[in-house]
């Protein structure tokens, strides 16, 4: 995996200094959702999530009890747990 830092590989925490473990630390920071403490490694990912944290899930499977934010989440609940395709 590559840092947006200085374009450092991260492959392990011990390998790496204290500077970029340090500046590593800071990036997921800004990363991480204030509500429920949840660590993002792409940006995307982090503001897509920011956007649902706390909010009612309203798309719910007619089978049992699972609900989700997105249409393509319950698509995937029912072949991977219905094997509905």
């Amino acid at each position: 995996m590559i840092s947006p830092i200085n374009n450092v590989q991260i492959v392990h925490p011990v390998k790496l200094s204290l500077q970029q473990l340090s500046e590593f630390l800071d990036w997921m920071k800004r990363h991480t959702c204030p509500r429920c403490n949840q660590h993002f490694t792409h940006p995307c990912n982090f503001y897509r999530h920011k956007k649902q944290c706390g909010i009612e899930k309203k798309v719910k499977c007619d089978i049992c009890d699972y609900r989700c934010h997105r249409k393509d989440s319950l698509k995937m609940h029912m072949v991977v747990r219905h094997q509905i395709l």
